[in-house]
């Protein structure tokens, strides 16, 4: 992560007491911050390190759009040049200061804003927003850094994750009225599981919908586990066996009611597939790299059928023949460039390429 630009506000909110007046709630304005300085690089890196983690699953979605000044119509004047990155986190602080004022249990804190670019997923344009409570661990002097301890789960109460780099590409897609890419999520946030009345300001202010198609999901379930284990030497050969026993699994689930899944249950599918001397060291990892870039895998998604159906090996025997034939149907098509072609013209089925060791085998066969 190269961090761009930072600035921390406060949102100052008290619960409502009984038979005690209420303070209206205010915004305690911060400055930029030195992105160089240890303390704001340590609690930006902090926030990202548990940002998706087990058991703080983000979910996933798009912007509702409607509202002239909604919190989307500042980011697009910020992307635009028309705001600086001050002025525009000024105007989300409003956002959140309008969703918070009839909330009567809501509380504030810190707001931290950091703009930056993700080394680890394609130098993708980013931005982060986080509340952060006011709790030990944390030194502020007016609003900046000083001294930061590790950011645990309980102190990240509410935040947004904006890839600007898909986020721009989806508006290009909208326009041309195309397809978007499944592959292209580009907003997330984490919101606390309990209390969701009194935290739900933060989502509405940002104006977060959790809609991501359930193709999209289920295609981002399917490669995030193929990266997994073909990105683990270790894990490699059980790639293939993995993937097939998911794909059937989210393809049973398709045809429940409510036919949901959670990251949580993929995630103790692919970790049974882990050798146990590896266990310690990868167990419960899957989770991490799904729910994050570029996969954006919700915490609960609606598997698709049809993609679940495409991901799991099509079967075929013919007895009255003397062969079957076990193939994935990514590689099944009906052209001479595809692995395994259907001729159905000529009612034939052709094999394209045999790797070397398979034609030898033939090859001694045939003697």
């Amino acid at each position: 992560m190269i961090l761009i630009e930072s600035i921390i506000h406060e949102l100052n909110k008290e619960k409502k007491q009984k038979d005690n007046p209420q303070k209206a709630p205010s915004i305690s304005k911060g400055q930029l911050l030195n992105v160089e300085a240890l303390p704001v690089q340590s609690l930006v890196n902090s926030i990202m390190k548990i940002y998706g983690t087990k058991g703080n699953s983000s979910a996933q979605g798009t912007f509702d759009l409607s509202g002239g000044f909604s919190f989307p119509h500042h980011l697009n004047q910020f992307l635009a040049g028309t705001y600086s990155f001050s002025l525009f986190t000024e105007k989300a602080m409003q956002c959140l200061l309008n969703a918070s004022r009839d909330i009567n249990f809501a509380t504030g804190g810190y707001l931290v804003f950091g703009h930056y670019t993700a080394e680890s997923s394609d130098n993708s344009n980013m931005l982060l927003i986080a509340m952060v409570k006011k709790r030990d661990g944390i030194t502020l002097n007016n609003l900046i850094p000083e001294t930061i301890q590790e950011v645990d789960l309980s102190k990240l109460h509410q935040a947004v994750r904006i890839n600007i780099t898909n986020y721009q590409q989806w508006k290009i897609e909208q326009d041309k009225k195309t397809e978007p890419n499944p592959i292209n999520s580009y907003l997330s946030f984490v919101s606390p599981r309990n209390n969701k009345d009194a935290s739900g300001y933060f989502v509405d202010a940002i104006g977060c919908t959790n809609a991501v198609l359930d193709k999209v999901a289920t295609t981002n379930v399917i490669s995030a586990v193929n990266n997994f284990f073909e990105s683990n030497i270790a894990l490699k050969k059980y790639k293939r066996e993995a993937k097939e026993e998911i794909a059937s699994n989210l393809y049973e689930i398709s045809k429940l009611d409510p036919p949901e899944c959670s990251i949580e249950t993929i995630d103790a599918w692919v970790t049974a597939y882990i050798p146990d001397e590896l266990q310690e060291e990868l167990a419960g990892t899957f989770c991490e790299l799904a729910n994050n870039e570029p996969y954006n895998v919700p915490a609960i998604f609606k598997p698709n059928s049809t993609v679940a159906l495409n991901a799991m090996k099509l079967k075929l025997n013919a007895k009255e023949f003397g062969w079957s034939l076990n193939i994935e149907r990514t590689i099944l098509g009906k052209s001479s460039t595809d692995l395994i072609e259907f001729d159905k013209i000529n009612n034939r089925l052709i094999i394209n390429e045999l790797p070397k060791s398979i034609s030898n085998s033939i090859e001694e066969a045939l003697k």
